[in-house]
């Protein structure tokens, strides 16, 4: 009992070892993660206000853009409105400069006309006088002369319009080219914005899928710390429980031990009274075969009636016992009752084993704690045996 009491005690020793030691990894590790995982949630959360700062001045740019796209638009409409004025205006001069062109051809025409008629007029009519013929010739060809004039300077104006606006024309295409160029660069970098955005936009859903993939790490490495927990308590308890039924099967051996010292020594008191017995009755055997010298060995089969008592029939009512001693030699057993409680020479017991009767025994001795028997009867193919109850 001893060594297995120790042995419980180094198990439970051991057990509450590993446990602390698997206590003290998984505090340790749930730090760790705790810690790692705070690092992690602040890293996050920076490049998460990273990310939103860089969404949000992504948006700011691609508004300014769209704005600065739809003044370009409206720009482009005007230069490409000027433009159709101007090719108009430039169509029109043209036309002007032909119209004019036509005109001056057509006055030369006339005024050689005028001419070969005013000789032909000279040559066959010799009534008009040559001051008035003369002086109509002169206000026509200064007439001639003021419209040619202000026909050619018509015409350099025109042509001065029409380089003017030629000039105008080059330079709203290259204006107009300009604009296109940056309408295809804006276009561009609003489409870079938009991939920025969604991209960024991914991964800040990204992250915040990885933080809460964290936070449910950290709630699980939590539980299950919880659980670890609680099991160490609960066989700290199942320690503290086994320590106190060790102590208490200690105080059980200790009382067993005490009463094994206890029926040992009434064992051996019991045993001396036995052999005290046993001595009386092999000197009554003695006797009884020095008495009848012709009886022989069938002196055993006889009951001992020299020391019986008028007590037979005493009544036996409640009281059991068992056998002690079997003395198959002279006939007799010794069962653990005897003058303490009322065993009386003279009663007759019944002897069984599991509930079946073998035989019967007469008391022919009593002591304090003790008491000798003669085997009276026992059933044919029976042997009473040490431990079979008596009543």
């Amino acid at each position: 009992m001893d060594k297995k009491s120790k042995m419980i005690i180094i198990a439970l020793g051991v057990i509450s070892l590993i446990l602390g030691l698997i206590a003290f990894s998984s505090m340790f590790s749930y730090n760790s993660e705790k810690a790692k995982h705070k690092e992690t949630v602040t890293k996050f959360d920076t490049e998460k206000e990273t990310l939103v700062t860089q969404i949000s001045h992504a948006k700011a740019e691609t508004k300014s853009i769209r704005k600065k796209l739809e003044t370009i638009q409206r720009e482009l409409n005007t230069a490409a409105s000027l433009s159709d004025d101007w090719k108009n205006k430039y169509e029109i001069a043209l036309r002007e400069k032909e119209g004019l062109i036509d005109k001056i051809t057509q006055l030369q025409k006339a005024k050689k006309t005028k001419s070969a008629a005013a000789i032909k007029e000279s040559s066959s009519t010799s009534a008009i006088t040559d001051d008035s013929y003369w002086a109509s010739v002169l206000r026509d060809r200064a007439k001639l002369e003021i419209e040619v004039t202000g026909l050619q300077e018509r015409l350099s104006d025109i042509g001065i319009r029409l380089e003017e606006i030629s000039k105008d024309k080059n330079q709203v295409d290259v204006e107009l080219k300009i604009i296109k160029q940056t309408n295809a660069d804006l276009e561009r970098e609003l489409t870079y914005n938009k991939k920025l955005s969604q991209t960024l936009s991914e991964e800040l859903v990204r992250e915040k899928n990885d933080k809460k993939a964290f936070v449910i790490q950290l709630s699980k490495i939590r539980e299950d710390y919880l659980i670890i927990q609680e099991q160490l308590r609960f066989i700290t308890d199942e320690k503290v429980l086994l320590s106190k039924r060790v102590k208490n099967l200690k105080e059980e051996k200790d009382l067993l031990s005490r009463k094994i010292i206890e029926m040992d020594q009434t064992l051996e008191s019991r045993m001396d009274e036995i052999i005290k017995i046993k001595d009386n009755l092999t000197a009554i055997r003695s006797t009884a075969t020095s008495s009848f010298p012709g009886a022989g060995s069938k002196v055993v089969e006889l009951p001992a009636i020299v020391v019986r008592a008028d007590s037979r029939g005493t009544s036996r009512r409640g009281l059991s016992g068992e056998v002690l001693a079997v003395n198959r030699e002279n006939n007799f057993v010794v069962m653990d009752i005897g003058e303490s409680s009322g065993v009386k020479t003279g009663m007759v017991f019944d002897v069984y084993r599991e509930g079946r009767q073998l035989g019967s025994i007469d008391v022919i001795q009593t002591r304090r704690d003790v008491s000798a028997a003669d085997i009276k009867y026992l059933k044919p193919g029976q042997q009473i045996k040490i431990g079979d109850a008596i009543r």
